[in-house]
């Protein structure tokens, strides 16, 4: 080695592949004996796990890869599992060691509807190794149950309406599966599995009238179905048709009306009066406020003068 130092790194080895070592002292006279044998394998931290990805849960994330190709020619004992609330910029360790070879792990304890992130990185006897590639997952549950279902009935139907649960589980409500009952909710059937709306609102038909039903509605998000509603009953009827009836027409006879005609008599308009004077006056009648005698004659003018 040209020095007297007493130590020496050998390099170019091959990692994972077993050596022997020994060495002897050189002086002028020459090489010595040498040492006994040692044997080592050299070694380095595990390359990064591929093909990181994540399956969100209720408060939870399971995650899964890929055992490193090269583990730095030492066995990966173990994982480290580290997250970040905060797409990537501040990163805690979830677990430092898993101390088993399996390539999943389920993160607890988050919160539903907030995305985190996720990294692992290989352990082995040299250290841990390099960090994987990032994987992001919301964790979710299904939806909480709709409330105030409320039917309105119709004709062979019944339109039915809700209120969207208080809790859509960490992930948006995407539809409602409606189901009904004609048995009193002993069995139940699907009237639709997925509405495909966030519409609060469907009318189920081709009912029977006269017939009792029961309804149930629950969200779908992506999580799965949520629970069932509370059961609320409906009576379809048929519309009422109203009867009109016509009394026959009565009529009542009038008894002609009686008018007595009276004979028009035309008189000079100029008689001269008797060369003795007028006559008494003879017995009269008034007839529309003139004055007549008697039989409807008019007087002569000169009893009007």
């Amino acid at each position: 080695t040209g020095s007297t130092s007493t130590s020496h790194t050998v390099t170019s080895l091959v990692n994972g592949t077993s050596y022997s070592f020994r060495v002897a002292a050189v002086n002028a006279a020459g090489t010595g004996a040498t040492s006994s044998t040692v044997t080592a394998t050299p070694r380095s931290t595990s390359d990064a796990p591929t093909g990181l990805s994540g399956t969100p849960g209720d408060q939870q994330v399971a995650l899964a890869w890929s055992a490193p190709s090269d583990s730095g020619g030492s066995a990966v004992t173990g994982y480290r599992v580290e997250q970040s609330a905060d797409g990537g910029s501040d990163w805690s360790t979830v677990v430092a060691d898993t101390g088993s070879t399996s390539t999943n792990y389920t993160v607890t304890g988050l919160a539903n509807g907030s995305m985190y992130a996720f990294r692992v990185a290989a352990v082995n006897v040299a250290g841990t190794g390099g960090t994987s590639s990032t994987a992001s997952e919301t964790p979710r549950t299904t939806p909480g149950r709709p409330i105030g279902v409320v039917p309105e009935d119709g004709d062979a139907q019944s339109a039915l309406t809700w209120t969207a649960p208080t809790s859509a589980g960490g992930a948006a409500v995407t539809g409602y599966l409606v189901e009904q009952s004609s048995d009193g909710g002993t069995t139940w059937s699907t009237v639709v599995a997925d509405t495909g709306s966030t519409s609060t609102a469907y009318t189920v038909t081709s009912l029977a009238n006269g017939t009792g039903y029961l309804f149930r509605v629950s969200a779908v998000n992506a999580a799965g179905t949520g629970s069932a509603s509370s059961a609320v009953s409906a009576n379809p009827v048929a519309p009422t048709t109203s009867t009109t009836t016509t009394a026959p027409a009565t009529t009542t006879a009038v008894p002609p009306t009686t008018s007595t005609t009276v004979p028009t008599i035309t008189v000079p308009s100029t008689i001269p009066p008797p060369s003795d004077g007028p006559p008494p006056l003879p017995p009269m009648t008034i007839i529309d406020g003139r004055l007549y005698q008697d039989g409807g004659i008019p007087l002569p003018p000169y009893y009007l003068g």
